[in-house]
């Protein structure tokens, strides 16, 4: 303990941090360009290290800052660069993007009422996850249109579609981290983000949109801090239109608002969000079914995970059925009052970041529907206080989520399998609710200090 806290605080604190950040963004490294090969319990071991370590990196480096920027600015160059040099391992949904794209694009159809499967002579058809063949496109207007363009300029090159959607997510991983910095001046809240292996596996590596969601609810809230009510929603409205989910966010802009702008500017926030959700709408009126659609499983990391396996018939979780539904219906109730009782209880936060990351963060804490990549929705504005204990649990939950789709759904590798297995799909999603649950409540008394944000300050 005590060489730990002269590693921390004494003349081989710049050394020690160095060479962690260098382990860190290698565990990223290895779980990016040889993911088959940590796949099972090493996976596992080692998205949990490279999680708690860039945790630990970006609050140390926020107390006491010794990483240079150009070392910061060379190991997130060289992550941008492997992940984007790699095909996806882990998901393909980038190529159900392309396919949608391409049903615009190519086919000239409507991807809302026609699924992928309907082009069975398409050449991108056979790379889209069988399972997702026949579903029609889950995604907003506007991430639609830019997935047409990607397809337009890709025509039949896979690695020209690859890229599109791989850099597409860089830039706003690249984006979010530039904004970071430019409101906390400080290296750590771009290490606490930057060093996150969700970020690489999932965000660029995966080329899933969800990092554009991330970016663009950061950008709202400082929209919102700065006092541009009307830009705010504009910017929260286009992250509704890749993925509705970002509308969880706009109750926590919304409240502070109200309690600490004019009640004008919460309007205009509302209002000017909701004109460019109903623009986009009137622009693709299909596209509707995607407000309304919800995903009919509990996935393998949510907290309600523990019912589902426990309690529902295994015949049920594989046809469905009435107790399922009822999984399902009590996870929707559960996000929502979450959400509710967020933005009631931040309401007087010093900014709207925390509100905004709490909201948003709620269906990733609640739903019965978790993916490793919708941290990143929340993840870029609690990076703005990377201290503040809520952001440090919400961290937590996207390593233990990343960490259980290390395992193989089926036929485990080691002995140690099932162990993971029940360590990262049910021991910690309700250890990590229950924590989650219990800083809420302790936010809501006033017995958690307030740290406040160090941002710059509003015009």
């Amino acid at each position: 303990m005590h060489n730990l806290r002269e590693w921390s605080t004494g003349p081989l604190t710049r050394p020690f941090r160095l060479a962690l950040v260098l382990a860190t963004a290698m565990g990223s490294v290895v779980l990016v360009a040889a993911s088959e090969r940590v796949r099972g319990g090493p996976g596992v071991a080692l998205v949990l290290m490279t999680t708690a370590a860039a945790l630990w990196i970006g609050r140390s480096e926020w107390r006491n800052p010794t990483v240079p920027g150009w070392v910061v600015a060379a190991v997130i160059a060289t992550l941008v660069v492997v992940a984007m040099a790699t095909p996806p391992h882990r998901s393909n949904d980038l190529w159900s993007y392309e396919m949608y794209g391409r049903i615009v694009s190519v086919h000239h159809a409507n991807p809302w009422v026609r699924p992928p499967s309907h082009f069975a002579s398409d050449p991108f058809l056979a790379r889209v996850s069988t399972g997702w063949r026949s579903t029609r496109s889950v995604y907003g207007p506007v991430f639609v249109t830019f997935a047409a363009l990607v397809a337009m300029v890709a025509r039949s090159s896979a690695l020209v579609a690859r890229l599109g959607f791989q850099g597409a997510e860089a830039v706003a991983v690249l984006g979010t981290l530039l904004l970071l910095r430019r409101l906390t001046h400080s290296n750590g809240a771009v290490l606490w983000f930057g060093l996150q292996p969700v970020v690489w596996t999932s965000a660029v590596n995966g080329g899933h949109n969800d990092a554009l969601v991330g970016l663009a609810l950061l950008g709202g809230a400082a929209l919102a801090w700065r006092r541009r009510a009307a830009a705010a929603g504009i910017v929260v409205g286009c992250a509704a239109l890749v993925k509705f989910t970002a509308l969880l966010g706009l109750a926590g802009v919304v409240v502070w608002m109200l309690v600490n702008r004019r009640r004008k500017d919460a309007t205009r926030v509302a209002v000017s969000c909701l004109a460019v959700i109903g623009a986009g709408v009137a622009f693709a009126p299909r596209s509707i079914g995607v407000l309304l659609s919800s995903n009919h499983n509990v996935s393998r990391a949510s907290v309600w995970n523990i019912f589902n396996t426990y309690l529902v018939p295994g015949h049920v979780r594989a046809h469905g059925g009435w107790q399922i539904d009822v999984v399902i219906s009590a996870a929707v109730i559960a996000v929502i009052g979450l959400v509710a009782f967020l933005a009631t209880r931040l309401r007087k936060w010093p900014d709207p970041f925390l509100p905004v990351a709490a909201t948003t963060g709620a269906y990733t804490a609640a739903s019965s529907y978790v993916l490793p990549w919708y941290s990143l929705w929340s993840l870029p504005s609690f990076a703005v206080d990377c201290r503040n204990p809520l952001a440090t649990i919400a961290a937590a939950m996207s390593g233990v989520v990343l960490a259980s789709y290390e395992l193989p759904q089926s036929h485990p590798q080691s002995a140690w399998d099932p162990l993971w297995r029940d360590l990262t799909t049910v021991a910690a999603p309700v250890v990590l609710f229950a924590a989650f649950l219990g800083t809420v409540l302790l936010l809501a008394r006033g017995r958690t200090i307030a740290t406040g944000t160090e941002v710059s300050a509003p015009a």
